[in-house]
């Protein structure tokens, strides 16, 4: 329902929202559109009562800082960011201003918030289970070929919540399962044929691949290197999925973006951010694609498939 505030004349709400890329970007357009549908159920709309102000930071994190200084500067309403690095910026440069994370994991741990059932500063919004996606990667690939011991997991230095999935994967989460982790690190495109290289030379039998901007900038290549070695892959964004990598297993994050709408609403009608709940999202979902499967000669469990949640055929 839209709110009262929303229908109130000569009322209109900027809110600054900070992504990797643009919104046009197919990874990123359905995450823009759900927020602003999430908005428009609530009575706010663009050319209306409603202003976005989109910035987007491409493949330099750093550059988050000073799009926060521009959204300042515009006395923006509130702040979205669906990123550890775009949040802590945020925060860096406002204590006044509410920011409203759609989908980070562990805002307590990252300082962000003092608890998920009352923040307490001027941050809310969306937790996920990145901790149990971690884990159930590794599980997938082990369920697929029980018989797996290396693998490699392709990583952005760039990106703070990569490098710690990273670092949880490889010297926690593999080793209970049998499995020797390695790591590759791609920042900039010189380092996608570096990986290519590794891929053959380290004699690797599956690839969890963290979607960094720059992963999905060059999906197709690594999706492609992939295939020609027969090399099973998993990653957390379930766009890339289509574009010939095996597996995908994550959180929805297009439900993330439409429930950081119920939070502006909330917020624009005065709500203080401090005292709203932290949400932990639920929407997990597991994606497969069967033309990859049958092009890299590998069969998918009957149970696997049951589980799916959408299979590419």
């Amino acid at each position: 329902p839209s709110s009262a505030l929303a229908q109130a004349p000569n009322k209109t709400a900027r809110i600054g929202v900070l992504l990797q890329v643009p919104a046009s970007a197919p990874a990123v357009k359905p995450l823009w559109d759900a927020l602003v549908e999430g908005l428009r159920e609530r009575g706010w709309e663009q050319g209306r009562n409603l202003v976005l102000e989109g910035r987007f930071a491409g493949q330099n994190p750093e550059r988050f800082h000073e799009l926060v200084a521009e959204l300042v500067t515009l006395k923006v309403d509130v702040i979205v960011a669906a990123n550890h690095q775009a949040i802590d910026a945020a925060r860096r440069q406002t204590s006044t201003i509410p920011i409203v994370m759609a989908g980070i994991a562990d805002p307590v741990a990252s300082g962000f918030v003092a608890s998920l059932a009352r923040p307490g500063g001027n941050i809310t919004g969306l937790s996920n289970q990145l901790d149990e996606v971690r884990v159930k990667h590794l599980e997938l690939l082990k369920e697929l070929d029980p018989g797996l011991e290396r693998i490699e997991i392709v990583y952005s230095q760039r990106y703070s919540a990569s490098t710690q999935a990273m670092l949880a994967q490889r010297d926690e989460v593999a080793p209970q399962l049998g499995l020797t982790a390695l790591s590759f690190a791609v920042n900039e495109p010189a380092d996608i044929e570096k990986l290519f290289a590794a891929i053959v030379r380290e004699r690797l039998q599956a690839l969890i691949v963290h979607p960094a901007p720059i992963v999905s900038a060059h999906r197709k290549e690594i999706a492609n290197a992939a295939l020609e070695q027969r090399l099973p892959t998993i990653t957390g964004l379930k766009v890339l999925v289509p574009d010939g990598f095996l597996m995908s297993y994550a959180h929805d994050p297009v439900a993330s973006f439409r429930r950081a709408a119920w939070y502006i609403d909330r917020i624009l009608a005065g709500a203080d951010p401090g005292e709203l709940p932290v949400e932990r999202t639920h929407d997990v979902e597991l994606v497969i694609n069967l033309k990859t499967a049958r092009a890299i000669g590998i069969q998918i469990p009957p149970f696997m498939l049951s589980r799916a949640d959408e299979v590419i055929k």
